[in-house]
This record gives C-alpha cells, structure tokens and sequence, in this order.
C-alpha cells in the first residue's frame, strides 16, 4: 500500500513538472499582441472604412 502512495507521488509530481515546462513564457504572448496591434493599425489605414 505503501509503494503505490509513493508511485502516485511521484506521477502527480511528474506531472506538475510537465505542465511548468510547456507553458510558453510571457515575452511571447507581449510580442504576438504587439504584433497584432501593428497589423491592425496598419490594416485600418491601408483599407479605412469612412
């Protein structure tokens, strides 16, 4: 009983490691937000609407 509370440990561990590692990092959601706006500037003078 004890080795599998120790197994379940270890894999609940294991995977809060995992889900640090695949988040991207917050300089990468800044740039495509940038990003974004200057298309979207860019887009609203090249086409305007009035």
């Amino acid at each position: 009983m004890l080795k599998w509370e120790l197994m379940l440990e270890g894999n609940v561990r294991d995977m809060d490691e995992d889900n640090q590692h695949t988040e991207p990092s917050q300089g990468a959601y800044y740039f495509v937000f940038g990003l974004t706006m200057v298309l979207l500037a860019v887009s609203m003078f090249q086409y305007p609407l009035w």
